[in-house]
C-alpha cells in the first residue's frame, strides 16, 4: 500500500497541502524573496540614475543583474544563453569580472562559457 494522508491534511484546501515534490526549505525561499526584492530596488535605482552625469546607474544595474543571477536558475540560463549568442557580451563580462566584488564574480561565473584551448 502507498502512503496514506492524514485526515487533518485532507481537511486543508489543495493549495495548502504539503507537496513533497515541490517543497522548498523555508530559508531558501526567504533568501530568494529577499534577493528578488533587493534586485528590484537596485534596478529601479539604476534606471533612475542613468541620466545623471556619474555612472552610478551602471553599477546599480550590474548589482541587480548579479542579485537576480544568485536568486534564479531561470535568470542564470537566460544569461548563459545571452553570453553564448553574443560573443561581444561574453568578452565584455569576462574583461570586467576580475574587478568586481566577489559576490558579483560568483554570480557572473554561473554564466561563464566553457573554454576550449
Amino acid at each position: 500500500m502507498g502512503p496514506t494522508r492524514l485526515d487533518s491534511d485532507l481537511e486543508k484546501p489543495a493549495w495548502l497541502r504539503k507537496n513533497k515534490r515541490f517543497s522548498v526549505p523555508r530559508s531558501t525561499l526567504i533568501r530568494r524573496i529577499v534577493l528578488f526584492v533587493l534586485a528590484a530596488i537596485c534596478l529601479v535605482l539604476g534606471v533612475l540614475s542613468l541620466p545623471l552625469p556619474l555612472p552610478a546607474g551602471l553599477f546599480f544595474n550590474l548589482l541587480a543583474l548579479a542579485l537576480l543571477l544568485m536568486a534564479s536558475t531561470t535568470a542564470q540560463r537566460w544569461f548563459r544563453r545571452l553570453r553564448l549568442r553574443f560573443s561581444r557580451l561574453d568578452r565584455a563580462v569576462a574583461s570586467i569580472e576580475h574587478r568586481l566584488p566577489e559576490m558579483m564574480q560568483r554570480a557572473l561565473n554561473g554564466g561563464r562559457l566553457p573554454r576550449t584551448e
